[in-house]
């Protein structure tokens, strides 16, 4: 210990690589986890006795997007969860009336979809409930 007092650089450094190290590691046990979330709840799983797939889409909805997957879902019998934003949906309404009338569920993706962390609680109240 004597060394790193007469060294501040060296004990800058040997503090920077534990500190590293310890990040490091805490990212990987996260990574490893199944199921796993920094804020709210999330649902991992759920009980089924038949083997099922959640079909989901992201970030519309788009002319493009919708009209490019609704009939593929249509011919084929299946159904799946729309995970809209709300700016896309105040665009264009009509897509999101369109999904929905066609049986898919609809999903909340936030406003804005912008970078989700380390901000304030009511930022995500903000963005979830104007959507």
């Amino acid at each position: 210990m004597g060394a790193l007092r007469r060294h501040p650089i060296l004990a800058a450094v040997a503090a920077a690589v534990v500190l590293a190290t310890t990040g490091l590691v805490a990212v990987w046990a996260i990574s490893r986890q199944h199921c796993f979330t920094l804020t709210g709840s999330v649902v991992c799983r759920v009980a089924t006795d038949q083997p099922r797939i959640a079909l989901t889409f992201d970030d519309g909805p788009t002319e493009r997007g919708v009209a490019a997957v609704l009939p593929v879902l249509e011919a084929r019998g299946v159904k799946a969860t729309f995970f809209l934003i709300g700016q896309e949906v105040a665009e264009r309404p009509h897509l999101a009336r369109r999904i929905a009338r066609a049986g898919h569920e609809l999903g909340n993706h936030s406003w804005s979809h912008t970078l989700m962390v380390g901000r304030p609680g009511r930022f995500y109240d903000r963005e979830l409930a104007e959507t």
